[in-house]
């Protein structure tokens, strides 16, 4: 039998996590941008979301210079032209030290605005997507980004 297939199979040792993680196709945690200094807009690599519906995203600024600005979003990938379409953008601009998430989900109820510690409901993330993050200054931010998949 395919290796793929029978590790997907339930054992009585599963948590409900990993067996979603087996039914789902694999890991999600993502590590979306790694620590760094940057003074201008920055593009994740593209992700697959296997089957997962939502996205929990993590910004965690840990210094900047001046007064800095950014927002987030996410794209999503059209599978016809490999054009990106952005889906959902923070409307309030980080500006400090901060570790701020942001949550994209389709049943996560009423959206209290899509500013960062907030969520955006109603809405699936696409199969394919990307997470921008635009700068509004050339001052100096150091940030990291990580997001987890969610069934």
């Amino acid at each position: 039998m395919n290796q793929a297939i029978t590790s997907r199979f339930p054992s009585q040792e599963d948590g409900l996590v990993e067996l979603l993680k087996r039914f789902l196709g694999g890991n999600s945690n993502l590590a979306v941008l790694s620590s760094a200094a940057r003074t201008a807009s920055t593009t994740s690599a593209d992700f697959v979301s296997n089957g997962f519906r939502g996205l929990h995203v993590f910004l965690n600024v840990t210094a900047v210079t001046g007064s800095p600005m950014l927002t987030m979003r996410l794209q999503g990938k059209c599978p016809v032209t490999a054009q990106y379409t952005t889906i959902a953008t923070t409307t309030a601009a980080i500006t400090g030290v901060t570790c701020g998430q942001w949550i994209i989900a389709p049943g996560c109820g009423t959206a209290s605005g899509a500013s960062l510690n907030s969520a955006v409901c109603g809405i699936s993330i696409p199969q394919d997507f990307r997470i921008q993050i635009i700068h509004g200054t050339a001052d100096s931010v150091t940030y990291q980004v990580t997001g987890v998949l969610i069934p």
